[in-house]
């Protein structure tokens, strides 16, 4: 959960709803904000499972989601079939690699270790801890409340039309456009 009904007097003082119905429309708010129109992905705390070869050039694979909470990183190699250093095929059994196998810097994963690997799986955690007052937190909370503030200022009115996302593009502005608040989560995207 981003934001809650007790951050009403902080991010979204103008909405009048309560209770359920405010929490629905929370729930809403952040639907649309980490849908494919918003950050395409869940901004809170996730769990994430990939694998990936490994790039030739620095033995490196990008992590998509971020930040990556480093106490959570499982790295393993993945069973598979490649080439030595002779170009014959050889077969790689898969096995756990320890912390000092790799190092994680800019959303990346190194490896340091020698051995010949193609593919790494890596189980982690990304996204952002809400009750934590940092300026990324801050950001979205505060565009999630804007975006919460300009939706229900039109709960009432009747829309004729609106783009999809719940957003009105039929009525007056409100003092944001909410093409911009979602520009905000826009950069929270994943790097894939």
């Amino acid at each position: 959960m981003i934001l809650s009904p007790q951050d009403k007097d902080i991010y979204f003082p103008t909405v009048c709803t309560e209770g359920a119905n405010l929490l629905g429309a929370i729930r809403i708010t952040e639907s649309i904000a980490q849908s494919q129109e918003g950050s395409g992905r869940f901004l809170e705390i996730t769990d994430y499972h990939v694998e990936k070869p490994l790039s030739a050039f620095d033995r490196s694979i990008r992590l998509d989601y971020y930040p990556v909470i480093p106490e959570s990183l499982v790295v393993s190699t993945v069973r598979a079939t490649g080439k030595d250093g002779f170009g014959r095929n050889v077969s790689i059994a898969s096995r756990l690699l320890n912390p000092s196998e790799y190092q994680l810097k800019d959303g990346k994963l190194y490896l340091n270790s020698p051995e010949f690997i193609v593919y790494l799986a890596v189980d982690y955690k990304a996204g952002y801890d809400f009750l934590e007052e940092t300026p990324d937190t801050i950001a979205i909370k505060s565009a999630l409340g804007a975006l919460l503030q300009h939706r229900m200022s039109f709960a009432g009115q009747g829309l004729t039309r609106h783009d999809g996302l719940g957003l009105s593009v039929n009525s007056a502005p409100v003092g944001t456009n909410p093409e911009n608040i979602m520009q905000i989560f826009r950069q929270y995207r994943p790097y894939n």
